[in-house]
């Protein structure tokens, strides 16, 4: 069950926002292809650590699919629940079908990886408190932090609850691994835009928060407090990740809005709501949830791909059918939902396959990394570019190609991206099922 809800996630997630994070590592690719190792080494991607940006971007130069991205990080989440069947068979029945980690599972950014890294810390732990060496633990608390800093502060606070003499021995690999992030995380601190997220509004919070990943959790919550009895150590670490996600969102550090954070909360609170299971009550009541919100999430991807396969000719089919080598095409519509609601397909980049690949291009000089361009990438001898506004910036792309089609959709009869867009370009669409189609020559 964990492997196909999050297999079948993979295409589904290839969508408009999976283009521009797909280039959210700009600059340690550019590190990368300019030999600057020890800058690719420490450069931050946002807030982010190293690894994962390391990681995407050799993927980048030899084989920049995003498909293959996205199936990695399927791969990661998967891999949590693989750590947790080890352990606690309920606990990974209950981390396998969570509405928040499937909905995360197959992300072009590191929280998958995340996940991944969390389950072996905690199954590493296991292993050291039955005699085993601190080394494993070690190294995957290294790999938490240069992952994510919330992975990092999982890994200490599961370090911290073993016995001194091992406790000790577990920090210091983790302390020593940190070490050559010292300087890019001061640097950080000290950058006023760090502290630049909207105030928290927690009705606001918990209202998003149930109507993406649905109430059914909170009746395992009493679950969760039986077990923060039984198993003090698993109720530090979930609090004190609590505790740490909240103060990073009133700090203004994180974004109040997204949800990504409490992955870290998925592994020790899986485990921490087994150890509340005294009863088979009890473990009827942890199933019954678990294949309940499975059986929504198969509900859920079941509909999205029922519309991929209902969906009707669109101007994408025209545009692919006419384009010459070296012409362009513009795809843009309006955002349907933020960047952190995980519910949106994409009918029409599905058109485009994310496992051929897909390098990035650049038909005149501009930053790769400015969203404004479209991020364009070589889809075999076509450009193609990702827009969610109507800017300046269509005429660059427009006088790069003999012909550029532009084509919109998804637009809702906003006037911005149609009878505006029309005036502006003083030309009329051709309108195919509820796309437009202009078909612009360079000036």
């Amino acid at each position: 069950m964990a492997a196909s809800l999050r297999l079948l996630r993979v295409p589904l997630r290839w969508d408009e926002w999976t283009w521009h994070y797909s280039a959210y590592d700009t600059r340690t690719t550019e590190a990368l292809e300019a030999g600057q190792l020890w800058e690719a080494l420490t450069t931050f991607s946002g807030l982010h650590p190293p690894l994962y940006p390391l990681l995407h971007s050799l993927q980048e130069i030899l084989f920049p699919a995003p498909g293959l991205l996205l199936l990695a990080s399927a791969l990661c989440s998967l891999a949590a629940v693989a750590c947790l069947a080890r352990l606690q068979p309920l606990a990974a029945l209950l981390l396998a079908t969570a509405p928040i980690q499937v909905a995360y599972a197959a992300e072009a950014n590191n929280y998958p990886l995340l996940c991944g890294v969390l389950g072996g810390v905690f199954l590493a732990r296991d292993r050291v408190v039955h005699g085993a060496s601190t080394a494993w633990l070690g190294v995957l608390g290294a790999l938490g932090v240069w992952t994510h800093l919330l992975a990092g502060w999982v890994a200490v606070l599961v370090c911290w609850t073993l016995p001194p003499p091992k406790r000790w021995k577990a920090l210091a690999w983790v302390a020593l691994a940190a070490l050559p992030l010292v300087l890019p995380a001061l640097a950080l601190v000290t950058e006023p835009g760090t502290f630049r997220q909207p105030p928290v509004r927690w009705g606001l919070m918990g209202t998003a928060f149930l109507d993406r990943f649905g109430p059914l959790f909170l009746l395992l919550l009493p679950l969760a407090l039986r077990g923060a009895r039984n198993k003090p150590h698993l109720a530090l670490v979930a609090a004190g990740t609590l505790l740490f996600i909240w103060a990073m969102q009133l700090l203004g550090i994180a974004a109040p809005h997204q949800f990504p954070y409490y992955l870290a909360l998925g592994v020790p609170g899986a485990l921490l709501v087994a150890a509340g299971v005294q009863t088979p009550l009890h473990a009827r009541l942890l199933v019954g949830v678990a294949l309940a919100q499975g059986a929504m999430l198969t509900i859920q991807n079941g509909t999205a791909w029922w519309s991929f396969a209902a969906d009707g000719p669109r101007a994408i089919d025209t545009a692919l059918a006419e384009a010459q080598p070296g012409d362009g095409l513009y795809l843009l519509a309006p955002p349907r939902v933020e960047d952190d609601d995980k519910r949106a397909t994409s009918s029409v980049l599905k058109r485009i396959s994310p496992w051929k690949p897909l390098p990035t291009a650049s038909p005149y000089a501009f930053d790769f990394l400015d969203h404004r361009h479209g991020q364009p990438r070589q889809v075999g001898a076509l450009t193609v570019y990702v827009n969610d506004h109507v800017r300046p910036e269509l005429s660059l792309a427009r006088t790069a190609h003999e012909t550029l089609f532009l084509l919109v959709y998804d637009h809702r009869e906003d006037p911005r991206f149609t009878s505006d867009l029309a005036a502006s370009l003083e030309q009329a669409p051709e309108t195919i099922g509820p796309d437009l189609l202009w078909r612009l020559e360079a000036p």
